[in-house]
């Protein structure tokens, strides 16, 4: 009878070599199919919310759902800042509080836009297709590309707002999309900041409807967006996801808009500010 062998220390060795390699060969094609799974999903999301966009509309007089009315200083449909775009719900409401789907608060007027307040908290922008159950799964209004991880700083990912449960406040009291909806301005930082796009009526060619949310974190002493996965939701890639206002949707480079955001583009309430952003939507628009 054969005594039983072991491995030797070499023979160890050359598994875990060979183990190891496998790994290196693997692991970037998984990520890669990951990518392109939440690139696809990312792009189901735009088209889910489009769609409800539509549908929204046909209910309230051919408006498309608002931001805006909660003080006297923030008229309806008045973007001051692109950040007011990615708004659900709030601003600063009760933190870590569920909001309600099924129910879309009533209380003041907006032209029939659907428009609603009460206690200080509103709907906003997209809120109003959660609440007036225009669209199912709230999850759609956030890419799967922002993982928990990441992000974290400007409340990106969905899990931000899953305390207690999803769709809930975030600490600050607010609900915040990691899409920009509705972006583009009559004249941009130059007297006019009201929405261009109020109803389906209003797009007169096909332009930029909703992008992934960028946000340049400096000032104007600061610019540039940093190139990392923290502010790309499709990192490394150098584009964004797009939907346009024939509710045609999908990744959109721009090598002119890609350098913008990542040297030129800051985020406050600024004419400046808003006007680097409407040249990020004239060269997304021009990309396609």
């Amino acid at each position: 009878m054969n005594p039983r062998r072991a491995f030797t220390l070499i023979e160890l060795l050359v598994v875990i070599a060979i183990i190891a390699i496998l790994a290196a060969l693997l692991l970037p094609a998984l990520a890669a199919a990951k990518r392109k799974a939440q690139r696809t999903q990312c792009l189901s999301n735009l088209h889910q919310v489009y769609a409800a966009c539509v549908m929204y509309a046909g209910d309230f007089n051919d408006w498309y759902p608002v931001w805006g009315g909660h003080d006297s200083s923030h008229p309806i449909n008045e973007i001051k800042g692109q950040h007011y775009t990615r708004y659900m719900f709030g601003p600063n409401g009760d933190a870590n509080k569920q909001v309600p789907q099924g129910y879309m608060m009533k209380g003041a007027g907006g032209g029939g836009s659907g428009f609603a307040i009460a206690n200080g908290n509103t709907d906003q922008n997209l809120g109003y297709l959660y609440a007036g159950n225009f669209i199912a799964e709230g999850k759609a209004m956030w890419c799967p590309a922002y993982s928990s991880t990441t992000g974290t700083t400007n409340a990106l990912s969905m899990e931000a707002y899953a305390n207690p449960v999803f769709i809930s406040t975030d600490g600050s009291g607010n609900v915040r999309s990691s899409y920009e909806y509705n972006p583009r301005l009559r004249n941009a930082g130059n007297g006019d900041n009201n929405r261009k796009y109020q109803k389906t009526s209003d797009p007169r060619m096909r332009d930029v409807f909703m992008t992934d949310y960028l946000e340049g974190p400096g000032s104007s002493a600061n610019k540039g967006i940093p190139f990392d996965a923290q502010h790309w939701a499709h990192w490394p890639s150098r584009g964004v996801m797009a939907c346009y206002t024939d509710g045609s949707a999908g990744f959109t480079f721009s090598a002119d808009a890609f350098y913008v955001a990542t040297k030129n583009l800051y985020t406050d309430e600024s004419s400046i500010s808003l006007q680097l952003y409407n040249i990020l939507w004239n060269c997304y628009q021009n990309a396609q």
